[in-house]
């Protein structure tokens, strides 16, 4: 919010570009922000554009990407599991052992991070768990 984003990915998911369209004007919308979509509240340029480009709702799969501009992206883990692994001297051994469990919990259930306004913590079959 305010601008319509697209982000584009290639038949195997890889992120291949980014496309910002014009700002959103309908001030319902504006005023709920991303909570706009969980209300179905679709602004009409949303709709619009839909119809230019022959989107189709679908299930796809996307490799981790980030665009730190917009705040979207997927990672493996949350930032505080990423954080401990990047820097394990700012932690006492309990701490690591309880990063290292979950860590390797996430991986087996082939958990991960959707970042869209906030963090999602979605299933393998992209079910939100938590957010």
């Amino acid at each position: 919010m305010p601008e319509l984003i697209m982000v584009e990915f290639d038949a195997v998911g890889n992120y291949l570009n980014l496309i910002v369209k014009a700002p959103i004007h309908d001030p319902q919308v504006l005023s709920l922000g991303s909570a706009a979509l969980i209300y179905d509240i679709l602004p009409p340029e949303l709709i619009q554009w839909q119809r230019e480009i022959g989107f189709a709702p679908a299930t796809i799969s996307v490799k981790k990407f980030f665009l730190e501009d917009q705040w979207i992206g997927i990672q493996d883990l949350p930032d505080h599991f990423q954080e401990v692994l990047d820097n394990p001297d700012d932690y006492d051994e309990e701490e690591r052992k309880d990063a290292d469990e979950e860590i390797l919990r996430w991986k087996e259930e082939g958990t991960f991070v959707l970042k869209w306004c906030e963090e999602y913590w979605l299933s393998r079959d992209g079910d939100v768990e938590s957010s």
